[in-house]
């Protein structure tokens, strides 16, 4: 009898591991996210109207014969393609003449997000830290379909601010006919307003974000639309938290309502916690599509340069950039680590034996520079466009800042 009961229990035992073990492993391949390294494709040429008639966009890398005097367009293409900060931006200066200068030239260096809409991408470019007044924001429309650069136009507003420019902008979306931004201003020390909104040649109908604490350094990362019937949109949110004091980051939706002080954006639901998944820890920007929240972060070391930052670095070097999937219901489903650029071909013309000249391709390796994906916006079915931005060189032999455009797939 003693015997019988040892054995049924010891058979019950052995049940209750092999149901924990199953458990577990359940539990497993439906929480954790499928990774998945992918690359994009990038568009090479771009075209652009200027001075009344179609030019290729231009290069900014040493050594190509096409451009590198001053004019930065061509009536041919070259082997590098279209770099998106010399796209060209038309001026009417003191005197009413009108005058042609690239977004770089007038210091529009820094690209800061963007979305679609139809065939349009909305662009946003930066002079980030170069006026004294604030920071001012380009707006460049390409039509996609066509790979043509239709209107670029330098945003005023913020005049309730006593500042006669839009600030600095971070993520851009589309909602029933309207341009909307998530931005904040510089004006000398970082002055967050948190702000959103309708994005044109002027900002108008500006709605404070939530109860975000401005002095804890408080910022919307992204901005994209939730539910378009309800006109609620989601939003990414980075603020310190003021009882520990660190940096807290998450996606929540908000819906506007107007109030005796003005629009506000009242939080509805705080969809995710965003916590750090693998080695990407900077979230950058944000789009929805099919009941799907893709969110854009690459790694940054900061001042951090121990051991464990060395091996991430080691990890991520040629793929600093990853995307992020959310369901609505704030599980992580996929990850796609995203490739940097690997090399692009410089035009260049060498003289031959005939006392001629010859246009040779010379490969100029792009490995080992960090890149940053500024914008992610959908656009039909799986397909998505992104920019991939080089914010700086690492050392004085190094290709300097470049921002080239890309499509990828992402399911």
């Amino acid at each position: 009898m003693k015997k019988n009961l040892e054995k049924g229990f010891e058979g019950i035992i052995i049940i209750f591991l092999a149901i924990s073990i199953i458990i577990t492993l359940f539990g497993k391949t439906t929480v954790e996210a499928k990774t998945k390294t992918i690359e994009g494709t990038r568009i090479m040429n771009l075209t652009q109207n200027i001075k009344g008639k179609e030019y290729y966009i231009g290069c900014r890398v040493d050594g190509c014969s096409k451009h590198k005097g001053k004019i930065k367009y061509s009536e041919k293409p070259c082997s590098s393609g279209s770099d998106l900060k010399n796209i060209y931006v038309e001026k009417k200066g003191e005197n009413g003449k009108t005058y042609w200068k690239t977004l770089d030239e007038l210091k529009f260096t820094s690209v800061q997000g963007g979305c679609i809409n139809k065939n349009i991408l909305l662009l946003s470019f930066v002079d980030k830290g170069k006026n004294e007044k604030g920071d001012l924001t380009a707006l460049v429309k390409i039509n996609i379909k066509s790979k043509k650069v239709v209107k670029v136009e330098l945003v005023k507003g913020a005049i309730e601010q006593n500042i006669d420019t839009l600030g600095h902008s971070n993520d851009f979306t589309y909602l029933n006919g309207k341009y909307y931004g998530a931005w904040y201003q510089e004006n000398g020390k970082e002055d967050y307003s948190n702000k959103i909104g309708e994005i044109g040649a002027k900002l108008k109908n500006n709605g404070v974000v939530g109860k975000l604490d401005n002095s804890a350094g408080a910022a919307v990362f992204g901005i994209s639309v939730y539910d378009k019937k309800n006109d609620v949109f989601a939003m990414g949110i980075r603020q310190k938290n003021k009882i520990n004091g660190k940096l807290e980051r998450y996606i929540a939706t908000y819906k506007s309502k107007k109030t005796n002080d003005g629009i506000r954006y009242v939080q509805q639901n705080k969809i995710i916690s965003l916590k750090q998944n693998n080695d990407y820890n900077v979230p950058q920007c944000m789009e929805i599509y099919n009941k799907k929240i893709y969110l854009v972060k690459y790694f940054h070391n900061g001042k951090d340069k121990g051991k464990k930052i060395k091996k991430i670095e080691k990890r991520v070097r040629n793929k600093n950039n990853i995307v992020e999937v959310y369901g609505f219901n704030g599980k992580l489903k996929k990850e796609y680590i995203i490739k940097n650029p690997k090399s692009i071909y410089v035009t260049n013309e060498i003289a031959n034996n005939n006392s001629g000249t010859k246009t040779v391709k010379i490969k100029k390796s792009l490995k080992n520079m960090k890149w940053e994906i500024e914008c992610l916006a959908h656009y039909k079915n799986d397909k998505f466009y992104y920019v991939m931005y080089k914010p700086s060189k690492l050392h004085e032999n190094e290709m300097g800042k470049q921002a080239y455009l890309y499509s990828v797939n992402l399911k």
